[in-house]
């Protein structure tokens, strides 16, 4: 079964408090890049405010705001590179595979590979533009 970014962090969070959902609401550590998505779900500023009553000081919403922009697979990386030093061999090499978030180390989703991309000639699909039409030497 293939797990959206927002799912494998909630997976993380569930590993991270050992189960408990309740915990999970409560946390504390609002500098964390994924602190946003904890619930499994994408959380507006006023949704993680009332979630937790402590967030509304205003240090913790400096905190909260510092990673707000940040989208689940760029929140992963954040993450990822926070646990492995902020080394991007260390990420690359990455032994943890039992990790919820190790498919998504890298910022990317891998699920969605060649989605998008360039609109020109794929010669797959049976695409084509005018610069990739074969032009005959012999009529020049």
């Amino acid at each position: 079964m293939i797990q959206t970014p927002i799912k494998a962090i909630r997976k993380y969070y569930l590993w991270c408090f050992h189960g408990s959902t309740v915990e999970i609401k409560r946390c504390p550590v609002y500098k964390c890049p994924l602190y946003r998505y904890r619930m499994g779900k994408k959380l507006n500023l006023q949704a993680l405010l009332k979630l937790n009553p402590d967030a509304n000081k205003e240090d913790n919403k400096k905190e909260i705001l510092a990673n707000f922009h940040l989208t689940p697979l760029k929140a992963i990386r954040e993450r990822c590179k926070d646990c492995s030093g902020y080394s991007m061999k260390e990420i690359r090499n990455c032994n943890h595979t039992d990790c919820a978030l190790h498919t998504y180390r890298m910022g990317k989703n891998p699920s969605r590979k060649g989605i998008g991309g360039n609109s020109n000639f794929n010669p797959k699909k049976g695409h084509s533009d005018s610069s990739n039409k074969i032009v005959d030497r012999s009529m020049i």
